[in-house]
């Protein structure tokens, strides 16, 4: 009876020693990943919100908005001769799925405004009718014998952006 008592504190004391270990060595485990994680770069504003890491100090929490597949609208738009700029109005993670918009400016205006001077006046300002209009004055100002043609007039009315074929 006393061997089995004894086998008993045997294993017993073995299976502590080996838990022991086990504990150990996760505790190392963490270590290592603390310190080899000081060499992480990230910070919170590299992190998608709701998410989190470790910076081999602290725990971060992301705080960069998910707008992929989401329709935005631009910070600020600019224009030159060539293009129109929108700015996209916050960091964020976006993807093909994702859109910037502004509201339509005044350059249907304007286009419209320089049809109607030369007699004729479009059946409303989309492009479409803008462009069906200006054949209409190209066809008014050809049967008159102006030579001056109207491409030049609706181009140079919008500050010289291309805003599609008017031929």
């Amino acid at each position: 009876m006393n061997n089995m008592i004894w086998d008993a504190v045997l294993w017993l004391r073995k299976k502590l020693n080996r838990d022991k270990e086990d504990i150990i060595q996760a505790v190392n485990n963490i270590q290592n990943l603390f310190e080899t994680s000081v060499d992480a770069t990230a910070s919170a504003s590299d992190i998608m919100e709701g998410k989190t890491a470790y910076n081999g100090t602290a725990l971060l929490t992301g705080i960069i908005k998910d707008r992929r597949g989401v329709t935005v609208t631009a910070g600020t738009v600019t224009q030159d001769a060539n293009y129109t700029y929108l700015s996209i109005p916050e960091d964020a993670r976006y993807n093909a799925n994702s859109k910037v918009r502004t509201q339509n400016s005044n350059l249907n205006d304007t286009i419209y405004n320089a049809i109607v001077t030369q007699g004729v006046t479009p059946a409303s300002k989309n492009y479409a009718d803008l462009v069906a209009a200006i054949a209409a004055v190209k066809a008014n100002n050809y049967n008159s014998g102006v030579t001056n043609g109207i491409n030049s007039m609706a181009i140079h009315a919008v500050g010289g952006a291309n805003t599609g074929t008017f031929t």
